[in-house]
């Protein structure tokens, strides 16, 4: 339990010192696309086989507010920076989670997709 609180503050952290270089459109924060992923950390972590009910909440409610293409750009920029500032999360896990949660996203979720293309 302390893992997954110590792994959400510094996601948190990140996402807060990456809006503050790089501001979104105005529609999103990454503080936002963060606390909506969240709850897919024990997931991510190899910590449990399947993502919780609130993590696939917050797949969802991630493409509800990701809308426009720059929005799309912004929040995928970052879900990469969050996942690549952590080596406990697994690649195979967070590319899963959309299919695992039946939510399509306009976009990847993994370290190495180009958010621009």
């Amino acid at each position: 339990m302390m893992k997954m609180r110590s792994m959400v503050c510094v996601m948190v952290v990140l996402a807060v010192v990456q809006s503050m270089f790089h501001p979104s459109s105005g529609a999103i924060t990454c503080t936002q696309v963060v606390q909506s992923l969240a709850p897919c950390a024990t997931y991510i972590t190899g910590s449990v086989p399947q993502p919780a009910p609130g993590c696939c909440t917050g797949i969802t409610t991630l493409r509800g507010m990701a809308t426009t293409t720059p929005d799309k750009r912004f929040a995928c920029n970052c879900v990469k920076t969050a996942t690549a500032s952590n080596p406990n999360i697994r690649d195979d896990a967070v590319s899963s989670l959309p299919g695992k949660c039946g939510v399509q996203l306009p976009y990847a979720i993994s370290r190495s997709f180009d958010c621009n293309s």
